[in-house]
Formats: C-alpha cells, structure tokens, sequence
C-alpha cells in the first residue's frame, strides 16, 4: 500500500443509508448506485497489501518516485519544507525520470505534478551550481518574451497598510486593455460578478489610480491561483524553455497602482490604496496559457439535497435562508443568487448556487463594512 488507504470511521458515510450525490450521478449514467460495502459486511476486517517492488520493477513502474512526489505535493500544499522525510533520502541519489514520468501518471492531479517539476528545477539549478533559496529574497516582475500588457499574470506579494505587519497573498489576474492601458479587477476573495467590483487603471502616472466600473466581469479576470495555473507555467518554462526578461524600474508605479488587486478581498477602499504597500512581490506575466478545457463552460448542478428552507427536492432550485427569496431554473437561479465555482476531488470544474440571494449578499458585506464574501450568505 501507499499511504493510508483504509477511509473508514467518518460518521457521514458509517451511518448514513443514502447518498444523494453518488445517486444521482449513477442516475446521469444510466447505472445502478453503488453500496457501502461495509454496511452489508459490518463484521469484515480490512485486508492490506504491502508491495515492496524490486528494483526492476521499479524502472518499470516508478512506483517510488509517484510515492515520493505525492509526499512532495503534500508539503507543497501546506506549505511545509519539500523534501524533509522519507521521501528526500530515498530521492536525494535519485535521477529525476522528469516528463517521461508524468506523462505515464495521466491521473495524477496537477498539484502533484507541480511537485514533480518543483523537484526538477531544484535538481537543475543545484547542477549548475544555483542555491535556489536565493529566490526567498528576490523581488521582481518577470516578463515572457513577446508577451504584452494582456498577458495573464501569475502574481504574488505580502501586502500591508503602511506601518503594519502585511500578509501573503497571491492571484491570478487576465488583465483588460483599454486604449493601450492595462486594468486589473479589484473582486472578492471567490471570483462572482459583484456590485463591489471595479477595475484599476495601471497607466503609470495617476495617483490614486483611475477607478472604472464599467468594464465587463469575467472569472479569469482575477481569481485564486489554482495548480493547474502553476501546472501550465512549468510547462512553458521548463519544458518550452520560454525566454524571460525582468522588468525594470518602470514598473514600480503601475505595480504601486494595482497592487490590492493582488489582495483580493482586502484593502479595497481608496484610503486603503493610498496607504498600501509591499514588502516583497514576485510577478510573473506569460503569453496567454492555451488551457483548452478552463476555456468550456463548467457544468452547473443545483442543489443535491432537499432545501432547508422549503423542502423542495434536489434539482435546480434554491432559497436564501435569509430573506428566503426561492428561484426554480437555470435562469432564474442565476439572476437571483448566481452561481459559485467549485472543482471535484478528479479536478474537473462545476458551479453550484451560492448560498445567499445576490441582495443579501451585498447587504450583508455593508453591514460588516468588508469587502469579503461572509459565512452567511
């Protein structure tokens, strides 16, 4: 075995008879829902198998090195140090199998590639002599060759009020180019077409920042880093070999102009842009990612289980447990709640209706006088 593999002793699955979910996506398939095997076999202990492969096998499967680098994605998550267990003895006299390796593991998930290649630029920069926590004390905006102002732009920076401790924060942003000028949207935490919203103008000269809420919402416009970003510029980088140049001077004052588009959520009045400040930023803007699947529409499921507010049957359907305002459909589902962006445990993307009205929402954020999405709505 790999890891833990026996998931039992969760109360949600153990006692419960019923799974919506699983039901009615064996509905969409035209197959019978599957039964919790331990319900039928409450008695049955667990069988586990320990596989200590040989080494010929190992060049075959490169079992080990899956293990290893699923560890590594681990700590990537968290934010732990790579390569601190197990896993870093075992790989430090270990030639990296690289791409030849990923591409066998088609079912890997992005996060865990990401480590595989994490592990790859450490290996390269170590071979030709580069310690790589030089990059904890580099600040910069780095620049594909041919890439222009409408670039998507991976960005990160600990950003704070001047003369208080700031915090990491970090987002993808598709800037929006209006008469040869860049915008960056200003939106929540969790991309949605937001009354807040609005677009910062970074023409390098205005101060404070032209402000324009005019301009078209899209999700890609600003929206958490997710793997499959970090996937696609390892890609290019490592595998395309893409030219980078760093920006110089220049960029100091339309970054000072956008800089709490990075910190979605936060620091969105326009005292709070006055007084902004990073400590430390590293930007990096590509031609634009050719992610043919981002691209589709994500699929939208209403809810799965009867309402708490009506008791209306899963389906396209939802009431505010607010102000209980209820909409039935697609259309009316978006007009009064509109829908979130969510990804399943296999990485694919689907919407949901929020979980307030798009009125209570608002109201709610004023209340608070935040610009983040709140717990109740």
């Amino acid at each position: 075995r790999a890891g833990r593999i026996d998931r039992r002793l969760n109360p949600a699955i153990e006692d419960a008879r019923s799974f919506p979910d699983l039901e009615v996506l064996a509905a969409e398939l035209g197959q019978p829902a599957p039964r919790y095997w331990w319900h039928a076999h409450p008695g049955a202990a667990p069988t586990i198998v320990n596989l200590l492969l040989p080494d010929e096998l190992e060049v075959e499967l490169q079992l080990r090195e899956r293990i290893a680098n699923k560890t590594l994605a681990i700590d990537f998550t968290l934010g732990l140090e790579q390569g601190t267990g197990a896993e870093a003895d075992w790989m430090a006299d270990y030639r990296y199998r690289g791409v030849s390796a990923l591409n066998a593991w088609q079912g890997d998930r992005a996060i865990e590639q990401v480590a595989g290649y994490q592990q790859r630029l450490r290996r390269l920069l170590s071979e030709r002599g580069i310690d790589p926590a030089w990059v904890q004390g580099w600040n910069g905006w780095l620049r594909e060759e041919g890439a222009g102002e409408e670039g998507p732009i991976l960005a990160w920076a600990t950003i704070g009020r001047r003369g208080a401790t700031g915090s990491e924060h970090s987002r993808s942003l598709q800037p929006l180019v209006i008469d040869g000028v860049p915008h960056w949207l200003w939106t929540s935490p969790k991309p949605s077409d937001s009354l807040l919203n609005f677009w910062i103008a970074l023409d390098g000269a205005t101060w404070p920042p032209t402000l324009r809420r005019d301009l078209p919402w899209s999700e890609a416009a600003s929206r958490p880093v997710a793997a499959d970003d970090l996937l696609g510029v390892a890609r290019r980088v490592v595998d395309q070999g893409a030219s980078l140049h760093e920006r110089g001077r220049e960029l100091g004052k339309p970054l000072r102009q956008g800089l709490t588009a990075i910190s979605a959520g936060f620091l969105g009045s326009e005292n709070d842009r006055l007084i902004a400040q990073a400590t430390a930023y590293r930007l990096l803007q590509l031609r634009p990612l050719q992610v043919e699947a981002a691209e589709r529409p994500a699929p939208r499921r209403g809810i799965a289980r009867p309402c708490v507010v009506c008791g209306a049957a899963p389906g396209m359907h939802k009431c505010c447990p607010t102000c209980r305002a209820c909409a039935d459909g697609e259309a009316a589902v978006e007009a009064t709640f509109g829908f979130r962006h969510m990804r399943a445990a296999d990485g694919a993307r689907y919407e949901i209706p929020q979980t307030g009205c798009r009125a209570c929402r608002v109201s709610e954020r004023f209340r608070r006088g935040t610009r983040e999405d709140t717990a109740t709505c």
